[in-house]
């Protein structure tokens, strides 16, 4: 499958990133599958981003502050994806894992079917504690930010969750990265 890569934007001169090394990251990291309906991969720092995914009243009363958005728009079947920045220290690392993220999102959305989804969310409740869960406990569905976060680590090759998630990083490598059919 040859990738139709999405258009980087706004990320030279703001970012520890170019629009050239974000490309080159999405093209070596994100399998063609996955870059599929997102068109824009664009750097904001002057971005407000919405709260579609999120709880407003807990992200906002605990002052965390949202990095990435995937913001869908249906009608087109297109995704967008905003980051802004944290702070003047993000690394590379830190953008490349906010990417990796909402593609996750796009991901979850769009390439995993509804059966997938739901054995990704019993994986979930077996294998994750609820102490894990409380970091995602800002969004509306808190096991799919476990997966989109497990799939930026997976994505970067941080190995973090593999010896006390196996089923999660099973299902990853065999359904997600690897495209084997679940149901």
């Amino acid at each position: 499958m040859v990738l139709d890569l999405p258009e980087v934007l706004g990320f030279d001169g703001f970012a520890p990133l170019s629009d050239s090394s974000v490309e080159d990251f999405i093209k070596s990291a994100i399998p063609p599958l996955h870059v599929k309906r997102v068109t824009r991969v664009k750097y904001d720092p002057q971005i407000r981003l919405t709260t579609r995914y999120v709880k407003p009243d807990t992200i906002w009363a605990k002052g965390l502050v949202v990095i990435g958005e995937a913001r869908e728009n249906k009608e087109l079947h297109e995704v967008e994806i905003v980051i802004r920045p944290r702070s003047e220290q993000d690394s590379q690392e830190d953008i490349k894992r906010v990417i990796a993220h909402e593609f996750g999102h796009n991901v979850f959305a769009s390439v995993l079917t509804s059966e997938s989804q739901k054995f990704w969310k019993q994986i979930v409740q077996v294998e994750w504690t609820a102490e894990e869960l409380v970091r995602f406990a800002y969004a509306e569905d808190p096991k799919e930010e476990a997966f989109c976060d497990s799939y930026a680590d997976y994505v970067n090759k941080i190995d973090i969750f593999n010896p006390h998630h196996p089923n999660s990083f099973q299902f990853l490598q065999e359904y997600v990265f690897n495209a084997r059919t679940l149901f």
